[in-house]
Order: C-alpha cells, then structure tokens, then sequence
C-alpha cells in the first residue's frame, strides 16, 4: 500500500510540477518580454507542450509492453523493447519512428494478428503472421489482412 501511495505521490508530482513552474516563471517572463513577446512566447509553448503530451504516450506504450513482457517471464523481449527504444530515442534508429515501433507493439500481440487474419491462429502461426507483419510493415508496405 505504501509504495502505491507512493507511486501515486509521484504521479502527481509530475503531473502538476510543470503548470506550476509556468505560473511561477510567468511574470518574469512577461516582466523581461513584455506583453507581446510574451504571447508569442506562450503560444510556441504551448505547441511545444501538445508535442510532449502526444509524445508522452508512446512512452507509455512501451513502459506497458515492457511491464507485461517482464511479468509473463519474456524477459529477453522486454530487453529487446528497451533497446529498441533507446536505439531510437538516442537516433541510432534513424529511419524508425516511435509511432511505428507502438503500431508494432500493439499490432504484433495475439489477437491483433488473429484479427488482421481473420482466423484463429495457433502459437507457430502467430509467429509467422508476425515475421510476415513486420517484414512488410518494416518495408513501407500496408501488411496484407490475408
């Protein structure tokens, strides 16, 4: 219970610690711009912040898959998504956006596959369907539902 509350603590720390630090640097902002040059200043904030929101959660994402892979003992897979990940945010992974990498991490789980196929697949042909998905998803292709 305690490390719920927290981990609860936490969350919302993070959560308000950024619009507090805003209305804290708000008026020596406005002090050192003045009232147009602050505005502009909020405004490309702002666009910069729904960047971080969307961008938040893809992180998520992957936190999740990570948690799930570690917790059904897929502890080489949840490595496997780290690195991934850090190849991509560090730009080693240049041509792999982090939209794509959550698309294959949704779309590579059991009943995605079963759903694109249109048929119960049995552990071997998941496996298949999933090398052919991202084989094709990989390449620029839209993989086929068939």
């Amino acid at each position: 219970m305690k490390t719920h509350l927290s981990n609860a603590a936490y969350g919302v720390l993070d959560f308000a610690s950024y619009p507090i630090g805003m209305l804290l640097a708000a008026p020596v902002v406005l002090r050192n711009l003045g009232f147009a040059r602050y505005g502009v200043w909020a405004v490309a904030t702002a666009a910069v912040s729904t960047g971080a929101i969307i961008a938040a959660g893809f992180g998520d994402a992957n936190i999740q898959h990570v948690a799930s892979r570690r917790g059904d003992g897929g502890h080489e897979l949840a490595l496997r998504a780290v690195r991934s990940m850090m190849g991509i945010n560090l730009g080693l992974i240049d041509d792999l956006q982090i939209p794509t990498v959550n698309e294959l991490f949704i779309y590579t789980q059991p009943a995605h596959l079963q759903k694109l196929r249109h048929e119960h697949l049995k552990s071997a042909e998941r496996n298949v369907a999933r090398a052919s998905y991202l084989r094709q998803r990989l390449n620029g292709q839209r993989p086929s539902r068939n």
